[in-house]
């Protein structure tokens, strides 16, 4: 991490950006991954595809929008499609087990914590997180 004295931030290097930005949504999605080959050895290849499929459209969005390619967009904006694409593998895996049925509406709160980065680092910019 490298100090920015005329802005007072700590600034961070963009191979390390790389990890965190890659890393973080690795491990985010990696459940659905599992989840896939799960349904693949129970032979549900219907799952498995549509779980693959997330994961296709979000790591192929995460390579190409990311801080260091686009400076100026605000974090948030840069999160959304990932962030709607987590909420649409939630559902996909409560309608794969048949949940929804016998899911508590105040299970759905737990959610909430999932939005958080959503809100502390969302109005920020790439240009001003990141050594770029």
């Amino acid at each position: 991490m490298i100090y920015d004295s005329k802005k007072g931030v700590f600034m961070i290097k963009k191979n390390i950006l790389k990890v965190i930005w890659y890393g973080s949504w690795l491990g985010t999605f990696s459940w659905v991954f599992i989840l896939s080959l799960i349904f693949i050895l129970r032979l549900q290849y219907l799952y498995a595809f549509q779980g693959f499929s997330i994961l296709i459209l979000v790591f192929g969005y995460i390579r190409f929008k990311n801080p260091w390619m686009c400076p100026n967009l605000r974090i948030k904006r840069l999160m959304i499609i990932p962030y709607f694409l987590l909420v649409l593998s939630i559902i996909w895996i409560l309608n794969a087990f048949n949940a929804f049925k016998n899911f508590p509406f105040y299970y759905y709160f737990f959610f909430i914590n999932i939005f958080i980065p959503f809100f502390t680092i969302g109005n920020k910019r790439g240009k001003e997180l990141f050594k770029i």
